[in-house]
């Protein structure tokens, strides 16, 4: 049996809390009302997988989402940075730990997550692992 990931707006605001349905209008002012709306989970590598892709018309509502990478120290810190409808920077996601070793500063990245938020790409320093569950909108404006 087929299953159709694609819902209604109006069955996925029957179920969203409050913070989420206030995310949705404001997915409504940038999509208008022609949207193909369709479940999307992911879970692997943010290099080369259809996240880390701006393609105009397309956005991602996250209702969860989680960015890890490795526990090693590095010289630099770990970010993620979520960009809008425009492919511009609207959000930048990191949890570093800091430790001075003597010689030099180093950084060790923690996982960071966020809820309900949306973006058309990501884009990551040290975060190499993302999970993402929420929608994928395709639009036409």
């Amino acid at each position: 049996m087929k299953h159709n990931f694609h819902q209604s707006i109006e069955d996925i605001l029957a179920t969203a809390t409050g913070e989420q349905k206030l995310l949705w209008n404001n997915i409504f002012r940038i999509t208008g009302e022609r949207a193909s709306v369709a479940q999307f989970m992911f879970t692997g590598i943010l290099a080369g997988s259809e996240l880390g892709v701006y393609r105009a018309g397309q956005i991602y509502v996250a209702y969860q989402l989680v960015i890890s990478g490795a526990e090693a120290a590095g010289a630099a810190p770990a970010y993620c940075r979520m960009y809008n409808e425009g492919n511009v920077i609207h959000t930048t996601l990191a949890n570093n730990a800091l430790a001075w070793t003597g010689a030099a500063l180093n950084y060790y990245p923690n996982q960071t997550d966020i809820q309900n938020q949306y973006f058309s790409r990501l884009v990551a320093a040290v975060y190499t692992l993302v999970e993402f569950i929420g929608y994928r909108i395709i639009y036409t404006n």
